[in-house]
């Protein structure tokens, strides 16, 4: 049911894109240093 890979997406204000998948995510949980969100690179499992 979850979604391996794909990045995280919510309705909070502070919305990103992830440069990996290119999905809109969280700025919670995106990476400030590689720009792209934890599911895409370090939430694989």
């Amino acid at each position: 049911m979850s979604m391996a890979g794909l990045c995280h997406e919510c309705a909070r204000p502070a919305l990103t894109v992830c440069r990996l998948c290119g999905r809109t995510t969280c700025q919670m949980h995106l990476d400030p240093r590689s720009g792209s969100c934890e599911s895409c690179s370090t939430g694989k499992r």
